[in-house]
């Protein structure tokens, strides 16, 4: 039977082995080399698949954003590597775009989970192969589809202005953005009333600003930093200093470095819902299906759900699952496998103090309970790797939801995050505590969009949900559990509980017993906490 692999390289560099449309196992290679968000060529990940599938490929898919398709040997790909696994090679060339594979990638996706055939599909991150940055389309029947626009230029880029924004604030680029959204939730600790509406009036301007110039002004292509660094340096050049005007308009002096942080964060994120939410209300789809790293933003997510009928988020949006768009242009049998979890791995011989080593389920649930109530968290371990951002309870801590659960694991992890944590939940406990669900297809079950948290039920959950004081609101970012018979008894018993990725500062998820034994070993430090692992 035919064996594909699938490589998408760039941050997040990631291999996926598929046999008939049916993945078979996928790992970032971040898993391996421990450096969060690694953009090095997949290598490592591509010789696990080797050791459990094989040596040879009948073809390969490569989802990458070099300019205007062009596959060649670089410190992101070894192309020489490449073709000794396999003769035969896809890649996004001057027919298939960087975001026409991130469209593409969705396609099963949506099958999957019952969108309508008639939808539209926003992609927006960084830049792609032609430097697109934001491209719109219309899906119909029979995977019909049609490129209604696309934007152009990193000054277009809402990818670029959060990357380069994360930079200004003194945090790590491709790493941290996504604090931004925890930061601008605070705006009303640091701004009075008068200045939070002389800063709302900034963004409306900028904003409106932003769009009259993706309409009118040229289309710019060649922006790709592999030949053209001197336009990323000028695209920083100039958010460092729009960001600088808003500080200066709003006539601030001596402001901390906290305030600054809520101040930008919350005008990037208002920027990025003005833009986006205005090519929604241009296009006014029923149905949308987004994709592509900007629709990480859990907010903007939340936004756009309520403009439509039926909203879904594909969970690989950023670049580790673009790979699969170019296989799916190639062979249109893509079958998404209903979960994430497809990291093979060996977890006989975890071992340390604190560590318990199950064979079962059963087992496992009994120990966590006790935990939970005893302690109020617990390590799990079992199964495959999660594939993508997200701690999917394969490898989590998983803990009652309480503030003061929120600080003590923040500590025992080294953690500085100001973001809540997200709250696992079955389906009818999800019924219970939120509203809107039923706009949401699919993305739920894995933590890539908010619905609000009904009002009576914020508090029982509150370290797990998030307060935004101007509007008396409280939203969580869920993981709806539906088969997991595991975690559906001890969220039975408990109610909506914590999951939060297993892994201590600066390393990415717990992958194999040697990262699994190291992030246990420095929680022990700080807390009394035990990790339950399935072999």
């Amino acid at each position: 039977m035919p064996k594909s692999l699938v490589l998408t390289l760039g941050h997040n560099a990631s291999a996926i082995a598929i046999q008939n449309g049916q993945i078979l196992g996928g790992y970032e290679e971040e898993r391996f080399t421990n450096i969060k968000s690694d953009s090095a060529f997949p290598r490592q990940s591509i010789e696990r698949l080797m050791h459990y599938f094989g040596n040879h490929f009948d073809d390969v898919s490569i989802g990458h954003w070099f300019t205007a398709g062009s596959v060649f040997n670089n410190k992101y790909l070894d192309l020489d590597f490449i073709r000794s696994i396999s003769d035969d090679i896809y890649s996004i060339d001057t027919g298939l775009t960087h975001h026409d594979s991130h469209m593409l990638s969705t396609t099963s996706f949506g099958k999957y989970y019952g969108l309508p055939e008639d939808h539209m599909v926003l992609v927006a991150d960084g830049f792609g192969t032609f430097g697109e940055c934001i491209s719109i389309y219309s899906r119909g029947s029979n995977n019909s589809c049609i490129l209604l626009n696309r934007f152009f230029g990193y000054g277009k880029s809402l990818g670029m202005l959060y990357q380069y924004a994360t930079a200004y604030l003194g945090m790590k680029m491709h790493n941290h953005e996504y604090k931004m959204l925890g930061y601008e939730a605070h705006i009303t600790e640091v701004l009075s009333a008068s200045h939070i509406v002389c800063l709302n009036d900034i963004i409306a301007n900028d904003a409106e600003k932003r769009v009259k110039s993706m309409f009118n002004e040229p289309i710019d292509k060649d922006m790709d930093p592999l030949v053209n660094k001197d336009a990323l340096a000028a695209a920083q050049h100039e958010i460092t200093n729009l960001l600088d005007g808003v500080l200066e308009q709003l006539e601030l002096k001596d402001v901390s470095i906290f305030a600054k942080r809520v101040i930008i964060a919350y005008y990037v994120q208002n920027i990025v819902e003005a833009v986006i939410g205005s090519l929604v209300n241009l296009y006014k789809p029923q149905n949308l299906m987004v994709a592509g790293g900007l629709f990480y933003n859990v907010k903007l997510n939340h936004k756009l759900a309520d403009m439509v009928d039926k909203f879904s988020v594909f969970p690989l949006a950023g670049d580790q699952g673009a790979g699969l768009g170019v296989y799916e242009a190639n062979h249109r049998d893509l079958t998404w496998p209903g979960h994430l979890n497809w990291g093979h791995r060996d977890l006989t011989y975890v071992k340390g103090e604190g560590i318990v080593t199950v064979s079962n389920s059963f087992d496992a649930m009994g120990i966590m309970a006790d935990e939970l109530s005893k302690n109020g968290m617990v390590n799990i371990v079992r199964g495959s790797m999660e594939f993508g951002p997200r701690s999917l309870c394969n490898t989590a801590t998983i803990a009652k939801p309480t503030m003061g659960m929120v600080e003590t694991i923040n500590v025992m992890n080294d953690r500085t995050t100001v973001m809540p944590m997200a709250p696992a939940m079955t389906y009818n406990q999800a019924q219970d505590f939120l509203t809107g669900t039923d706009r949401i297809v699919g993305s739920l079950e894995y933590m890539v969009v908010t619905r609000d948290i009904k009002h009576e039920y914020a508090n029982s959950i509150r370290g797990g949900a998030h307060h935004y004081p101007m509007t008396s609101r409280h939203t969580c970012r869920p993981q709806i559990i539906k088969d997991d018979p595991l975690m559906i008894g001890l969220l039975e018993a408990n109610g909506p509980l914590i999951n939060t990725s297993f892994n201590y500062h600066g390393v990415p998820i717990a992958f194999d017993a040697k990262s699994i034994e190291y992030s246990h070993a420095m929680q022990r430090k700080f807390a009394d906490i035990k990790t339950v692992v399935i072999k």
